[in-house]
């Protein structure tokens, strides 16, 4: 049996609520995407710090990887923009090793796409190793955060907002013509939310 490499890691991907898969080699996750498959509503992406070995033993085979250029950034938050049936985007970028300022224009490069996204319920974009205002992050999402009418979780633990960005992003919030919003999760940045899961106002 060969052991698969640790370098990159697999893209999970959640077909319905309770099932998590790996898409196999043959196949891509941003073709089910961008063919809008209705049976894929979540998109995890994460570099776990142990790599896929974590995964255990039981683990599906390997697949599609963890976005490693600006092309694929790019393609991917594109192809976001355009789905309408992906209700759940959750980045957790803790163990991704690098320069900060690539980092940042590639998730940059992302969020100019997925921006375009009306369908999404929840996006999560965690433990950033750079400030979502200073490197233009939240520029970038502001037309996904006034005009999708379903977004009820928004979350940036651990990614830094500094005092300019968080006024952004109530000024950005506060005209949203929808009050959907249940939850924004600031934890760990320069102002952290009082009351963690109220409703927004």
């Amino acid at each position: 049996h060969h052991s698969p490499t640790t370098t990159r890691t697999p893209l999970a991907i959640t077909t319905h609520p309770g099932f998590r898969t790996m898409i196999s080699n043959n196949e891509s996750a941003l073709a089910r995407i961008n063919r809008n498959d209705p049976t894929l509503t979540e998109l995890t992406l994460e570099f776990p710090f142990g790599g896929v070995e974590e995964l255990g033993s039981g683990a599906p085979p390997l697949c599609q990887c963890f976005p490693s250029n600006a092309g694929e950034w790019e393609a991917l938050g594109r192809g976001i923009g355009r789905n309408t049936h992906l209700k759940v985007v959750d980045i957790d970028l803790t163990a991704w090793i690098g320069d900060e300022n690539m980092h940042a224009s590639l998730i940059e490069s992302f969020c100019q796409g997925l921006s375009h996204n009306r369908s999404l319920q929840r996006f999560a974009l965690k433990f950033c190793d750079f400030d979502l205002f200073e490197k233009g992050i939240l520029q970038q999402l502001t037309p996904f955060l006034e005009r999708n009418r379903h977004l009820r979780v928004l979350d940036f633990c651990y990614s830094p907002i500094e005092y300019r960005g968080t006024q952004l992003l109530s000024s950005t919030l506060d005209r949203r013509k929808n009050k959907s919003l249940e939850k924004i999760v600031l934890s760990g940045t320069a102002m952290e939310a009082d009351d963690e899961g109220e409703p927004a106002s």
